[in-house]
């Protein structure tokens, strides 16, 4: 009886010495019979105490075939050695039992853990004391796992010698990982000995495999969800796949469009331009395919196509997805429609250049430029704007919040005229580029509205006309008995034929909510049914608006043996009513929110309707406003009334005019108003739109202005320029029309020692009074003006020297005989004149002034509080004290 054991190791390793696959075959020799024990370590697992066992047995059994080693031949001797070398040269706890690249698990028949290596209890995070001699159940997930574990392995491994399967196990920190777990039994005769498991981490495996199913579930339900129409296209051309869309969008059945050719889905008269188009696609010169897409029932589909290689069902293949362009067209004219029409600047300019690429006709208007002369360019190059500081500012703007609202600046246009205006901007992206549109409100000169008004009306003038009526007949339980062509094309269907076929419930083929037809016939039981609006299907699946004329028709018992009616499509109006409500809704919200007043008025010029800002500024309720004519608050410019000034302000084309407003209150402030006419469809009178602005502080301003400009500030008469540039005028009409002219020139004598005995503050009230004296006396037509200090003149027309003496003599007695009083001091005070007049060889005011001003002189030289001219020069050696003033008389006034 021989016993002879083999423990074969055979290891399969990577090029980097990693251990890909280990074999461990235990053979045992009994009567010329081998019996495996145990077999591969990834396949079949072996428990380290079962083999330690069998080596031990092995180990006892060689040292007695030593002792008999004499009696064997030379094949015996040999295969005896050969085992000794075998058993002799494993060192199994610390060799291959402990390599961490797998695990090794000893599992009882009762499910008890008897054993483990370091490569398991580094991957599950576990003590070596956590695990032996606990239950296996520990490593499962849940108890569920740990039972059909059982069900499905553990007396797998009696029937057959290797099992092999992946399971999830739980780590100790509750985090589950899947491993490649296999296993054997240590007896393949006895399953009751217990079992060894190798274990292999394979989770990042597992989450790839996982990944990668719901990556392809993902892309199947993307492929069959998303609302454009997709293809998968074989490299020949042949479309093998389509999602529902090509259906709904295009009209094809899939039996129609499978097996077409990819370039036959293109109108004909585009179909050798797709062919170019796609293989610059394929070859990456192009990104996308702008060509239209024919629909099954002849007409085109605007769309965009972009496609891209892959695989599908193994086999290589191009996917392409083409989006419905209609919706963005419709958009787009809609778009361009308003930009060019809008009476604001607007010009559309490409991201990040700023070059612009379109601009409407307001700013063809505004800047005098024509379109050609400012596209490809940007603001900067064209020194648009004024300030190029102000220009950099506003991209910063742009840059920081994506927009721009109410910033002013100037522009100047071709011709170098500045345009105040107030900047509105926003970024806006169309098919991944984006774009920077801009808008200016030009508040140098406010813009009429009649023309967007007049095409907001017309836009809708004709929305409901026209519509094409379907008439029907129908059995009281929903189906079609007979239909007209409009009805088929209504409902999408290709015929009235086809409408009746293919409807085999009206109720839920044709009807939206089904529960609307019972409600529907339940009210013809007692009336017939005007203008009742529903929703439809299409064949196509697409909802219709309809308008519903219908009546039961009865037989001689009163028993209703069918249905008859109308039906009109108003899909076009329900979408215009929807997009005149958002209109009206804009168009209020502009003229609420509008900084100007806003006033409508009829033919017959009563107030329809008024804004906030008006009802503010007239100090009228809403009600009240309503309740007045135009001119009861506007008032008349000249001898017109303000409804007439508007007519001729239209008729003239006239943008703006400056009239006055008088509020509730009875005050009166200045406006500045635009108006432009309301036509009404048949091209008569419907009255006007007023545009009003308050420019109240701007006319108070240019008072103020104009004051400052002309009037010396602290004596309120006519300061030094504004008193020669009047009198100079004069000067030249009385020298032109050969009339009288005299000027006078006047000071406070001895006017330093009341400055410095007072202060300023008493000679300031002395000059004060002297102008209020002066202009009491002298005539309106007489200018006063204020030389500087204390120095003044008077220019008189139509007055010759002697009576202009006399009047400066009156007023130097005026104002010898008043007493200026100080602080309750009473100051005296005398002034000295001199006055001179005009004659035929006067050229210049100047000349005039300074003989008035030698006269003058002469008065002061000869004891001050006098007038000097050049009569009383002449005739006297010694200036008398006074002038002679009994033979003189006073001016007419």
């Amino acid at each position: 009886m021989h016993l002879l054991l083999y423990l074969i190791f055979f290891a399969l390793l990577d090029k980097s010495g990693k251990l890909l696959a280990a074999t461990f075959i235990l053979l045992s020799q009994h009567q010329n019979q081998y019996a495996l024990i145990g077999s591969s370590m990834q396949d079949v697992n072996l428990t380290y105490s079962e083999i330690e066992e069998e080596l031990s047995v092995a180990r006892r059994r060689v040292v007695e075939l030593e002792s008999k080693r004499a009696s064997f031949s030379d094949a015996e001797i040999n295969f005896l050695g050969a085992q000794c070398h075998i058993i002799n040269s494993i060192s199994w706890k610390n060799g291959i039992f402990n390599v961490p690249a797998f695990g090794i698990l000893v599992v009882t028949k009762h499910r008890v853990i008897t054993d483990v290596n370091s490569g398991l209890l580094e991957m599950l995070g576990y003590d070596k004391n956590d695990l032996i001699g606990n239950s296996v159940e520990m490593l499962h997930v849940n108890s569920d796992s740990f039972l059909k574990f059982g069900e499905r392995y553990w007396s797998a491994t009696a029937k057959q010698r290797i099992v092999s399967t992946e399971w999830p196990l739980k780590r100790k920190c509750g985090e589950v990982v899947w491993v490649k777990i296999s296993g054997s039994a240590l007896d393949a005769m006895d399953i009751g000995r217990g079992v060894v498991w190798v274990l292999f981490d394979v989770t990042d495996q597992k989450k790839a495999e996982i990944a990668l199913g719901e990556s392809e579930d993902s892309f199947r339900s993307f492929f069959e969800s998303i609302n454009d129409i997709a293809w998968v296209v074989s490299n020949d051309g042949k479309i093998v796949q389509v999602n529902h869309s090509v259906q709904e969008i295009l009209g094809f059945s899939l039996q129609d469009i499978l097996n077409m050719n990819v370039i036959d889905i293109h109108p004909e008269n585009v179909r050798h331009e797709a062919v170019t188009i796609f293989a610059d696609m394929l070859k990456g010169k192009r990104e996308t395919c702008p060509l239209s897409l024919l629909k099954k029932d002849g007409s085109a589909l605007p769309a965009e196509t972009r496609i891209w290689k892959g695989r599908w069902k193994g086999q290589d293949c191009i996917f392409g997805i083409s989006r419905d362009l209609t919706l963005e067209q419709e958009a787009l004219q809609r778009f361009e429609r308003l930009f060019n029409s809008n009476p604001a600047p607007m010009a559309l300019s490409i991201m990040p250049s700023m070059k612009l690429i379109d601009v409407n006709n307001a700013f063809v208007e505004i800047t005098r430029y024509q379109r050609d002369e400012v596209i490809g360019k940007t603001s900067d190059e064209l020194n648009l704007f004024t300030s190029h500081d102000k220009y950099c500012d506003l991209l910063k703007i742009l840059s920081k919040d994506g927009q721009i609202k109410n910033s002013e600046a100037q522009i100047y246009d071709k011709d170098g005229n500045v345009h105040e205006g107030i900047f509105y901007g926003e970024i806006i992206e169309s098919q991944g580029q984006k774009f920077y549109l801009s808008v200016m409100v030009d508040i140098t000169e406010r813009k009429q509205i009649e023309t967007s008004l007049q095409k907001l009306k017309n836009k809708y003038k004709n929305l409901i006309e026209n519509s094409p009526i379907g008439i029907f007949e129908s059995t009281p339980n929903g189906k079609y008995l007979a239909a007209n062509p409009s009805l088929a094309r209504i409902y999408g269907y290709d015929s009235a034929e086809d409408l009746i076929n293919r409807v085999s419930s009206i109720e839920s083929d044709i009807y939206v909510n089904e529960s609307e037809r019972t409600q529907t016939t339940d009210q013809l039981k007692n009336c017939c049914l005007y203008g009742l609006e529903q929703r439809r299907k299409r064949k196509d699946g697409t909802i219709a608006w309809v308008s519903l004329f219908m009546r039961s028709v009865r037989d001689k018992f009163g028993n209703i043996n069918s249905y008859e009616g109308f039906v009109s499509d108003i899909t076009d109006r329900k979408r215009a009513e929807n997009e005149l409500k958002e209109s009206e809704e804009k168009f209020r919200l502009i003229v609420e929110t509008s900084n100007q007043g806003i006033v409508a008025v009829n033919q017959y010029f009563e107030i329809t309707y008024s804004n906030k800002i008006i009802q503010k500024l007239a100090g009228y309720s809403e009600k009240e406003l309503h309740e007045l004519h135009i001119d009861s608050i506007f008032l008349s410019c000249g001898e017109e009334s303000f409804s007439r000034t508007i007519i001729n302000a239209t008729e003239r084309s006239i943008p703006k005019l400056e009239c006055r407003i008088r509020n509730k209150d009875g005050e009166c402030f200045w406006v500045l108003f635009s108006s432009s006419p309301i036509s009404r469809l048949d091209n008569s009178s419907g009255g006007a739109f007023i545009m009003i602005t308050d420019i109240s502080e701007q006319k108070n301003l240019e008072l103020n202005l104009l004051m400052l400009a002309t009037k010396d500030g602290l004596t309120g008469v006519s300061n030094r320029h504004h008193f020669m540039e009047i009198s100079g005028a004069l000067l030249s009409s009385a020298t032109r029309y050969n009339t009288e002219f005299s000027v006078a020139i006047f000071d406070i004598d001895n006017f330093k020692m009341v400055n410095d005995t007072w202060g300023h503050s008493a000679g300031d009230m002395v000059l004060k009074k002297i102008c209020t004296l002066a202009t009491a006396e002298f005539r309106s037509s007489d200018i006063i003006g204020r030389l500087g200090g204390e120095e003044f003149a008077i220019s008189m027309p139509e007055t010759s020297l002697e009576n202009a003496a006399a009047a400066v003599e009156r007023f130097r007695t005026i104002v010898e005989s008043t007493i200026f009083e100080y602080d309750e001091i009473p100051i005296n005070i005398t002034i000295s004149s001199g006055v001179a007049a005009c004659s035929k060889h006067t050229k210049a005011i100047d000349c005039l002034l300074k003989s008035a001003d030698n006269f003058l002189y002469k008065a002061k030289r000869h004891g001050r509080n006098q007038t000097v001219t050049s009569i009383n020069a002449k005739q006297e050696t010694d200036y008398p004290d006074r002038w002679p003033l009994n033979s003189l008389k006073r001016r007419s006034s």
